[in-house]
């Protein structure tokens, strides 16, 4: 956000607040667990849509969000709170975004009231320390410098604010990151990136790093010392191996708006040459075709809109770890100036190259979609993306809020989901008098499949702060496949039961997946009654791997299904395997003779004088998928077998 409005941080807190400090709390109904056998629901669960802010005598603009990865039920949201010399607000929600409570965080720096405040972001490391970064003032004239006040896990009330750099600049935009990955040789360092206002007019990118986030070392220039000086909108992300990637706008009139990266391999402390990742025609002043030097749509028409590029890597140990994802909203050549889209390319080389650009919007109008903010899923690397909307209004300006997905790398988008029930409108201004529209951007945040989306919402009158959570499901399973029905002769032990052992592939996103199976006999219809649970697997990107064995069958047809549910109990199962594409087996076929037995026995234990037939019996697979099983076995076969394994009968 500008200088121009007087402001102050709403912030969030991720850990028990004092009853004290609890100025208000909203309650709404939470998820519920579930429960074997429950009903199939769509695959995205929304949970309620909450005014986090409830004071309807402020205005609230620039919304930012951030789930606890020690504790997803903790959920942080930020926003600027525009009224003069207000106070630091918290929202911090325990229940998932089912209800907030405020806290306020201290305004004194170096012992001096810093009344003037803006710009929040938030993050955690993986061990629930809270961090929030913002900006501060001493009045409406004053230097803006970056600040970052520190929660420890556990704790109830904010430390800080510490300073950021010790240079008293007029600093802007700042957005933070803390490293996540436990791979990295730098994993919990807390980042900061920001412009500095330089008296000459140029704007240059800096990134701050500290260990801990009260003690801040020298920061470092990030653009190339031969930039244009027209640089804002900067925001960090870490890498897998403790990469550091910083991108930002470059408004240059000389190349008509762009996106820039650069990147640092030793924890922020020197980096490489600017690379270009697209360039852009959402371009902010000087821009000739606007008096007022600002690209204006009708939803937003007093402070205009930019590309507001986000940064996000993959840290899973999937096939994508270490892409590299930038997400901006831009007008394509050849379309209406309002025709606004959202856009994201990737990298597969560490941010050297990037892809061409996939539209994440599915809309066919020709309406503006804006304000957009990424979350790549540090457990699943899904791509997570919300932003602004205007395809539900004629008149292009009232917008709802809609939240995409992808599970492919960026390559495709699942369908569009709308998280608000009523649109906002700022074209008259009267949600907020002071011009800020919904400000510069909102807010969303992913971890194992729950998704928090945060932002600026005018549905009472003035602009209020809300929030919403997702939980995503896991898919239909894939893969479905049986082995043959054999006989299973373990060492020392006597002939087992026949039997049968059913496999699948889960598919996320949840940190942790149990596969749902349930087994009937042919004439039996499936209605999720009797059935069994497996073991939790491990997801990280890719189908898990998942499969059941079954012994002491009757003789007879069966059929099988099976689907995936979240082993924290959120959300909703996955869909079953399609119905009437099931597998099916038969208990049955001919009868096992002595001889087979024992050639089966031979062949199991590694032995070499077995026939094609005992192969087959231990492997069979008809044409048609079905599959039968072997016989009983009698009493009497059993007892010859056993008295051949200890060496007593001799059997051709």
């Amino acid at each position: 956000m500008n200088h121009t409005a007087r402001l102050a941080i709403v912030l969030g807190l991720a850990c028990t607040e004092a009853a004290t400090a609890e100025a208000h709390v909203v309650r709404r109904p939470a998820f519920r667990p579930y429960q074997a056998g429950a009903a199939v629901r769509r695959s995205a669960v929304k949970g309620p849509e909450v005014n986090a802010s409830q004071d309807p005598r402020s205005v609230f603009s620039e919304t930012f969000v951030a789930v606890n990865p020690a504790d997803p039920a903790v959920i942080v949201a930020g926003s600027n709170h525009i009224q003069f010399s207000a106070p630091m607000a918290g929202f911090v929600s325990r229940d998932r975004g089912a209800s907030f409570s405020r806290l306020d965080p201290p305004q004194r720096l170096g012992g001096a009231l810093y009344a003037e405040t803006t710009d929040p972001s938030i993050a955690f490391d993986r061990h629930g320390n809270a961090y929030c970064s913002f900006l501060m003032a001493q009045n409406a004239v004053g230097l803006y410098r970056p600040v970052v006040a520190v929660m420890p896990a556990g704790q109830t009330a904010w430390l800080g604010p510490f300073a950021v750099s010790s240079a008293v600049a007029d600093d802007d935009k700042s957005m933070m990151t803390v490293d996540a990955s436990p791979t990295s040789p730098f994993a919990g360092r807390v980042y900061v990136a920001w412009d500095r206002n330089a008296a000459d007019g140029s704007q240059t990118v800096y990134l701050g790093r500290s260990d801990g986030g009260q003690t801040w070392l020298q920061p470092a220039r990030v653009d190339d010392a031969t930039s244009s000086g027209s640089a804002i909108y900067a925001a960090p992300a870490c890498g897998p191996n403790g990469e550091v990637y910083v991108v930002w706008n470059d408004y240059a009139a000389a190349n008509a708006g762009s996106i820039l990266i650069d990147r640092s391999l030793d924890g922020g402390v020197t980096f490489g040459g600017d690379i270009s990742v697209t360039d852009l025609r959402v371009n902010l002043q000087p821009n000739p075709a606007d008096s007022r030097s600002i690209y204006a749509i009708p939803a937003q028409p007093h402070r205009g809109i930019a590309a507001c590029p986000s940064v996000g890597v993959d840290i899973t140990s999937g096939p994508r770890r270490g892409w590299v994802y930038v997400c901006y909203c831009d007008c394509s050549p050849g379309k209406a100036h309002d025709d606004v889209d959202i856009f994201v390319r990737r990298s597969v080389d560490s941010g050297v190259t990037w892809s061409a650009p996939v539209r994440v919007n599915d809309d066919l109008g020709a309406t503006s979609q804006f304000w957009p903010w990424m979350s790549v899923d540090p457990v699943d690397g899904s791509l997570n993306v919300v932003f602004y909307d205007c395809r539900d209004d004629s008149g292009n300006k009232k917008a709802n809020v809609y939240y995409a997905r992808s599970r492919n790398g960026g390559v495709t988008f699942e369908p569009n989901v709308k998280v608000t029930a009523i649109p906002s409108d700022q074209s008259t201004g009267s949600a907020d008098p002071s011009g800020n529209d919904y400000g510069d951007y909102l807010g969303v945040s992913a971890w194992g499949g729950q998704i928090c989306a945060a932002w600026t919402d005018s549905r009472d009158g003035y602009n209020q702060a809300f929030a919403e959570t997702l939980v995503q499901s896991a898919a239909a399973p894939t893969g479905l496949a049986q082995t043959a029905c054999k006989v299973t002769v373990p060492s020392g032990a006597a002939l087992s039961s026949r039997g049968i052992i059913l496999s699948a592939l889960l598919d996320g996103p949840a940190q942790n997946l149990v596969a749902e199976w349930e087994v009937k006999p042919a004439a039996t219809a499936f209605n999720g009654a009797g059935t069994t649970l497996s073991p939790a697997v491990a997801y990280s990107g890719e189908p898990a791997p998942v499969s059941l064995s079954l012994t002491g069958l009757s003789s007879g047809g069966y059929r099988w299904r099976v689907r995936g549910v979240r082993a924290d109990g959120l959300g909703a199962p996955g869909d079953w395997s399609a119905p009437g594409g099931n597998p099916d087996f038969t208990i049955g076929g001919p009868p096992i003779t002595t001889l087979d037995v024992a050639r089966a026995a031979r062949l199991a234990a590694g032995g070499v004088a077995a026939s094609a037939l005992d192969a087959l019996r231990l492997d069979v697979s008809a044409a048609d998928g079905r599959k039968e099983c072997d016989g009983a076995v009698s009493l009497v076969d059993a007892v010859r077998l056993a008295r051949s394994l200890a060496g007593l009968d001799t059997i051709p």
